[in-house]
Protein backbone atom coordinates (compact mmCIF):
# COMPACT_ATOMS: atom_id res chain seq x y z
CA UNK A 1 0.00 0.00 0.00
CA UNK A 2 1.21 3.66 -1.23
CA UNK A 3 0.24 6.47 0.62
CA UNK A 4 1.69 9.90 -0.57
CA UNK A 5 1.87 12.29 2.52
CA UNK A 6 3.51 16.21 2.38
CA UNK A 7 6.83 16.60 4.04
CA UNK A 8 6.63 19.02 6.62
CA UNK A 9 9.15 19.74 9.61
CA UNK A 10 6.45 20.44 11.93
CA UNK A 11 6.36 17.51 14.97
CA UNK A 12 2.23 17.63 15.09
CA UNK A 13 1.93 17.05 11.35
CA UNK A 14 4.13 14.25 11.84
CA UNK A 15 1.94 12.64 14.56
CA UNK A 16 -0.92 13.19 12.77
CA UNK A 17 0.48 11.54 9.33
CA UNK A 18 1.62 8.78 11.56
CA UNK A 19 -1.91 8.73 12.70
CA UNK A 20 -3.34 8.95 9.14
CA UNK A 21 -1.22 6.22 7.59
CA UNK A 22 -2.18 4.17 10.46
CA UNK A 23 -5.81 4.29 9.98
CA UNK A 24 -5.80 4.35 6.23
CA UNK A 25 -3.31 1.02 6.45
CA UNK A 26 -5.72 -0.60 9.28
CA UNK A 27 -9.33 0.72 6.60
CA UNK A 28 -7.46 -1.30 3.44
CA UNK A 29 -6.33 -3.82 6.41
CA UNK A 30 -8.02 -4.73 9.98
CA UNK A 31 -7.00 -7.86 10.66
CA UNK A 32 -3.18 -6.10 10.08
CA UNK A 33 -0.69 -6.71 12.95
CA UNK A 34 2.10 -4.01 14.59
CA UNK A 35 4.98 -5.54 12.55
CA UNK A 36 3.10 -5.07 9.49
CA UNK A 37 2.54 -1.48 10.38
CA UNK A 38 6.23 -0.91 11.14
CA UNK A 39 6.75 -2.16 7.80
CA UNK A 40 3.56 0.29 6.67
CA UNK A 41 4.93 3.34 8.54
CA UNK A 42 8.77 2.97 8.70
CA UNK A 43 8.50 4.13 12.42
CA UNK A 44 9.24 1.55 15.35
CA UNK A 45 7.25 -0.94 16.85
CA UNK A 46 7.17 1.36 20.23
CA UNK A 47 5.69 3.96 18.32
CA UNK A 48 3.18 2.18 16.59
CA UNK A 49 2.04 1.13 19.73
CA UNK A 50 1.88 4.64 21.28
CA UNK A 51 -0.15 5.59 18.32
CA UNK A 52 -2.65 2.99 18.00
CA UNK A 53 -3.38 3.33 21.94
CA UNK A 54 -3.81 7.30 21.89
CA UNK A 55 -6.31 6.49 19.08
CA UNK A 56 -8.22 3.79 21.02
CA UNK A 57 -8.22 6.35 23.91
CA UNK A 58 -9.65 9.12 21.79
CA UNK A 59 -12.46 7.15 20.31
CA UNK A 60 -10.71 6.68 16.99
CA UNK A 61 -9.96 3.19 16.96
CA UNK A 62 -11.17 -0.38 18.86
CA UNK A 63 -9.19 -3.47 19.08
CA UNK A 64 -11.54 -6.48 18.48
CA UNK A 65 -11.61 -9.85 19.56
CA UNK A 66 -8.02 -11.24 21.29
CA UNK A 67 -4.45 -9.54 20.83
CA UNK A 68 -3.28 -12.30 18.36
CA UNK A 69 -6.03 -12.96 16.23
CA UNK A 70 -8.77 -10.26 16.73
CA UNK A 71 -8.75 -7.17 14.15
CA UNK A 72 -8.86 -3.44 14.64
CA UNK A 73 -12.09 -1.27 13.73
CA UNK A 74 -11.69 2.23 12.53
CA UNK A 75 -14.66 4.45 14.30
CA UNK A 76 -13.40 7.45 13.54
CA UNK A 77 -11.35 8.59 10.78
CA UNK A 78 -11.76 12.51 11.20
CA UNK A 79 -7.82 12.95 11.90
CA UNK A 80 -7.35 10.75 8.69
CA UNK A 81 -10.06 13.12 6.37
CA UNK A 82 -8.46 16.81 8.46
CA UNK A 83 -4.65 15.81 7.08
CA UNK A 84 -6.18 15.04 3.71
CA UNK A 85 -8.30 18.13 3.13
CA UNK A 86 -5.51 20.02 4.81
CA UNK A 87 -3.15 18.50 2.17
CA UNK A 88 -5.56 19.52 -0.57
CA UNK A 89 -6.20 22.77 0.61
CA UNK A 90 -2.47 23.50 0.88
CA UNK A 91 -1.65 22.10 -2.58
CA UNK A 92 -4.52 23.99 -4.22
CA UNK A 93 -3.35 27.20 -2.12
CA UNK A 94 0.36 26.97 -3.95
CA UNK A 95 -0.92 26.77 -7.67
Amino acid sequence: MDISLPNGNDSGNELKKNKAIILGAIKNNPHITLDELVIVTGKSKCTISHETKEMQLAGNLRRTGSARTGSWEVLNLEPMCKLFYCTLTKKHKKS
